[in-house]
């Protein structure tokens, strides 16, 4: 079968290479709005970002000693970063942080999950369906069988609960005294 005659000189996308496309702009939507974990609980100075050639430090370290972290022994603290979240992040975009704030040194923490109950209430439609079925009588006594359905739909508050583990991260950022 031969497609429609057209108008237009503009190429004909084929179907096939569509959903491809889409996949393309939605993984780049996806990613776009990505945000490190690190730099949304950021809480300290920035400095100007490092040369892609300058090495960071990345040294684990026991959440106290994080706590903890001073200025001193030829560092300055520049920040802390904390927060948990549902999956252990380990050390993703911790580097190109630290780099993008001016640390050179970052002592980071990622602690055994912490298992939370949680619960949380949640707007569900509810359809409710009533079935009338019988006899009746009209006006001039003939009976007649009958079949009513009805259908209502109304919101409802529902509450779900369970527990999830936290991962605890933390993270202090240093650059070199001056």
């Amino acid at each position: 079968m031969e497609p429609p005659p057209t108008n237009s000189t503009r190429p004909r996308t084929p179907v096939r290479g569509i959903p491809s496309r889409i996949a393309t702009l939605g993984i780049a939507l996806l990613l776009g709005g990505c945000t490190s974990p690190w730099k949304t609980n950021y809480e300290g100075t920035r400095m100007s970002p490092l040369d892609a050639g300058t090495h960071v430090q990345l040294e684990p370290a026991e959440a106290i000693d994080i706590t903890l972290a001073q200025s001193g022994d030829g560092w300055t603290l520049l920040g802390e970063s904390s927060f948990s979240q549902t999956s252990s992040a380990g050390d993703d975009g911790l580097e190109a942080f630290a780099r993008s704030i001016g640390a050179t040194r970052v002592l980071w923490n990622v602690g055994e999950p912490i298992t939370q109950a949680y619960s949380r209430t949640y707007h569900a439609p509810v359809t409710d369906t009533t079935r009338t079925t019988g006899t009746v009588t009209d006006a001039s006594g003939r009976q007649r069988q009958v079949d009513f359905t009805s259908t209502t739909s109304r919101w409802e508050d529902r509450t779900a609960e369970g527990y999830e583990h936290l991962y605890p991260h933390a993270a202090a950022f240093f650059a070199p005294a001056r």
